[in-house]
């Protein structure tokens, strides 16, 4: 790729937001699914925590997070984890605004405690999940920032 068609995909990357989590939980990679289907006008990027790009985009905005095993939402150079990431994944889906207010007044520890006991439990949710959307980088290349083995850039954005 020429450094002009780089330089074009990082603005693109900038102009919507990207949503690091693990890639290994059930329970994740059917929320991957079911953002990207709600997500009609592709605002929103997936990749794995453990991926070269995960661990890159953390490194660069958010280093602290690195070591925390919890959903993030990177827009732009800001990164936002836990219920925040959550209640703004729910913004850029066009979740009505009410709706948010009301989740927002909570206090952000109850919103977080609540978080948390769906995180620690998430493996119990696990169904027979197929494999990662994430990781199924060839399945729907225009939604991810991980790149498969060919290099090529891909995954689900």
């Amino acid at each position: 790729m020429s450094a002009r068609g780089a330089d074009r995909s990082t603005v693109a990357e900038q102009a919507r937001a990207v949503i690091v989590l693990d890639g290994g939980c059930g329970l994740c990679s059917a929320t991957v699914g079911w953002l990207a289907r709600l997500d009609r006008r592709g605002r929103l990027l997936f990749c794995t925590r453990g991926s070269a790009e995960g661990q890159a985009l953390l490194r660069r905005v958010a280093p602290e997070l690195l070591a925390q095993d919890t959903v993030v939402l990177v827009e732009g150079e800001r990164a936002h984890m836990r219920s925040d990431a959550a209640i703004r994944i729910a913004r850029r889906l066009g979740i009505p605004r009410p709706v948010l207010a009301v989740l927002a007044m909570l206090p952000r520890s109850l919103r977080d405690a609540l978080y948390d006991l769906v995180a620690t439990n998430r493996y119990r949710f696990q169904h027979a999940a197929p494999a990662c959307p994430v990781h199924a980088a060839r399945a729907t290349p225009q939604r991810g920032v991980e790149r498969p083995e060919g290099g090529e850039r891909g995954g689900t954005r």
